[in-house]
């Protein structure tokens, strides 16, 4: 028993490389990491051509569900969106806006590079949080 012990105790001691694990990010937004909504979104966009996040693999892509005659919450999502496309400077290419037109709630959803669904962002966000989690997310590529 004792050599049992001291076995397991030797494999635990060499699987582990003395850090610490990497403190999560914190995020503003809500973490939705690991659920799957989104996995299958497949739309056509404006040219008639299918689309899929694999389309922008390597983007953070923000999926934003709207309606083009939305007086409020759409065109200003929209425009928070572009500017935090500037502000980002050259890492503005790597943020990829998804405007999906049906009738819509009032937050946007946030993938990262690698297509898995990671935020819900609440409208009424902060640009700027908004700005960093986006940062973050293409810092942990």
């Amino acid at each position: 028993m004792r050599a049992l012990l001291i076995l397991l105790f030797a494999l635990g001691v060499a699987a582990c490389d003395g850090k610490p694990p990497a403190p999560k990010a914190a995020f503003a937004g809500t973490d939705i990491t690991g659920l799957e909504y989104g996995k299958g979104l497949e739309l056509t966009d404006h040219t008639g051509q299918r689309r899929t996040l694999a389309d922008y693999r390597g983007k953070v892509v923000a999926v934003f569900f709207g309606y083009t005659q939305c007086p409020d919450v759409c065109p200003t999502t929209l425009a928070e969106l572009a500017q935090i496309k500037k502000q980002l400077g050259a890492d503005g290419d790597k943020l990829q806006v998804v405007f999906i037109t049906v009738d819509h709630t009032a937050g946007t959803y946030l993938f990262d590079q690698q297509g898995r669904i990671r935020l819900f962002v609440r409208h009424v966000q902060d640009p700027q949080s908004l700005l960093q989690d986006i940062r973050l997310l293409l810092a942990n590529a």
